[in-house]
């Protein structure tokens, strides 16, 4: 015989989501979970319409009429950040600022080859979100491109749709050049970085925390005293296990998902040890505790990366130096370490860890270190005896 069809299910609201969640059985008997909506309200419609559909003997989940792009680019960014892809923030704003925008109304599934074609052809002409009036730049639009392809993939996974409409070829999207580069920064253009008092305090201990380990910006914002251990020899160390999520305003994994640790350079360690000792004090009124950000931004709260970016421009002017890219702090930790004599495969131990293939899987730090700290060392960094 078989198994009696359960018609059941409730709406609830995990710590970790930002969306309410449904679980209900369905026809077959089997018990299933699905991201829902930010509202309560709406969250219960559509369980009662998946329970009236199992009532009636149909596919819960096949009819997605009501369910426009809009809605389930939402679900679908929820259900990507818990399975704690790093790349769900960058596909939100692909979503916001050009998904949403010119096919959010439009339900899932009516959405045709036609309307994506389109929408991907058009991709060269939209303007970026900054407001600055330029035009996407050709990796954009093909980011854009993939946003929305995973997004419809992954409706069809789910039988939201019979397949994805997303089928277009290689020359529909403008050719992509190569990136964008920066020069980089000279041993002593960094050295005026830190040290030049021209720039505020805190900015030039940023500015040292990046420009010294090769941390990705959100890194370098929401690293803590607690972070930098001081037992480690024969340099320091500072562990990097989170970075700062601007748009999400919330601590996440870094890029990777790889937590690593990355030795101090004795310019690094000089800066910090004066910053702990006096400097924090001279603009917060006391002295950090472990728990503290190393360099807060206003208010003791994480640095968000367009107010990062936007003072550093002003420093950069102030010191005389030509604009650059806030992210050249990274390619010059790489840059000046190997030009140093540093070996490329422990640079990329510091900045780029990914272990996924066999070999990597056959490291250990702590045999390592000393040759991971010999590799940082080869940054000609020294301060001045005064600084």
């Amino acid at each position: 015989m078989s198994r009696p069809r359960r018609v059941a299910g409730n709406v609830y609201r995990r710590a970790d989501s930002q969306v309410y969640w449904l679980w209900y059985w369905d026809r077959d008997g089997k018990r299933r979970r699905r991201a829902s909506s930010a509202d309560e309200a709406t969250a219960r419609a559509e369980l009662a319409a998946i329970l009236e559909r199992v009532r009636q003997g149909e596919a819960a989940i096949a009819d997605s009429g009501e369910l426009t792009i809009a809605v389930w680019g939402e679900r679908w960014v929820a259900l990507r950040r818990e399975a704690g892809k790093g790349e769900a923030d960058n596909e939100a704003a692909h979503l916001e600022h050009h998904i949403v925008p010119a096919l959010g109304r439009i339900c899932l599934r009516d959405l045709s080859t036609a309307q994506v074609l389109d929408f991907v052809r058009r991709l060269p002409a939209q303007l970026v979100a900054t407001g600055s009036g330029e035009r996407l730049a050709p990796a954009t639009c093909h980011k854009v491109a993939g946003t929305l392809r995973s997004l419809c993939r992954e409706a069809a996974k789910r039988e939201l749709i019979q397949a994805s409409p997303c089928d277009w070829d290689k020359g529909d999207l403008p050719e992509l050049g190569a990136p964008a580069v920066g020069e980089g920064f000279s041993a002593e253009e960094v050295l005026r970085l830190v040290t030049d008092e021209r720039v505020p305090e805190d900015r030039r201990v940023l500015y040292a925390l990046e420009f010294l380990t090769g941390m990705r910006t959100g890194e370098a914002a929401i690293r803590r005293w607690r972070d930098w251990d001081g037992t480690k020899t024969p340099l320091t160390a500072l562990r990097v296990e989170t970075s700062w999520s601007t748009r999400r305003q919330v601590e996440k994994e870094t890029k990777t998902r790889v937590r690593r640790t990355i030795p101090v350079h004795p310019a690094l360690a000089r800066i910090l040890e004066g910053w702990r000792g006096s400097g924090f004090a001279r603009i917060f009124g006391r002295s950090p505790v472990v728990e503290d950000l190393i360099a807060p931004g206003e208010g003791g709260a994480p640095r968000a990366n367009t107010d990062s970016w936007r003072l550093f421009q002003a420093d950069l002017e102030v010191l005389g130096l030509g604009a650059q890219r806030h992210y050249e702090t990274r390619s010059t930790f790489i840059s000046l370490a190997e030009g140093g004599g540093a070996d490329s495969a422990s640079i990329a131990i510091l900045t780029h860890p990914s272990p996924r293939a066999a070999k990597d899987l056959y490291r250990r730090l702590r045999l390592l270190w000393p040759q991971l700290c010999r590799a940082v060392l080869a940054i000609p960094l020294e301060l001045p005896k005064a600084a």
